[in-house]
């Protein structure tokens, strides 16, 4: 007889940020909370798509609800050398609650103008994680 096991990985969990992978259904949330230093937020970024890779996720959700702003050379990095691995990583869509802070939801605001044209998956805003999460389970959804 096979054994249970749990299907979602808790990948991380510090003053930053709340990482978890759902196995069965195929997704990656965070969960930010308050200023991430440049060094840490590049590690949490790269650290969760290799578990992207690694476990072959489709569906990825970020909760920015208490994260504070995000530094300029960070959201360069991000838009320049991060979404390029995102976009060749298979992802199918992405869910972005966005941040109660200004100067994060203008950062947002910024790379998501920038990259979304060139994603080759749907990506949704919600300011409330549960609608997030919802839309990431309806397969019904198509490319934005």
């Amino acid at each position: 007889m096979l054994l249970d096991t749990p299907h979602v990985l808790q990948l991380r969990k510090d003053p930053h940020v709340t990482v978890q992978a759902d196995i069965a259904e195929g997704s990656i949330s965070l969960a930010w909370n308050g200023f991430v230093p440049s060094g840490a937020y590049r590690r949490i970024l790269d650290d969760a798509l290799i578990n992207v890779c690694l476990h072959k996720l489709r569906s990825w959700a970020s909760d920015f609800r208490y994260m504070n702003a995000i530094l300029r050379q960070d959201e360069r990095w991000t838009a320049e050398h991060w979404f390029p691995r995102v976009a060749a990583a298979g992802l199918q869509r992405m869910a972005i609650v966005m941040s109660d802070d200004l100067f994060n939801r203008m950062a947002m605001e910024r790379v998501m103008a920038e990259v979304t044209p060139q994603l080759p998956f749907a990506v949704a805003y919600f300011d409330d994680p549960e609608q997030a999460r919802a839309w990431l389970q309806d397969r019904n959804v198509e490319r934005l």
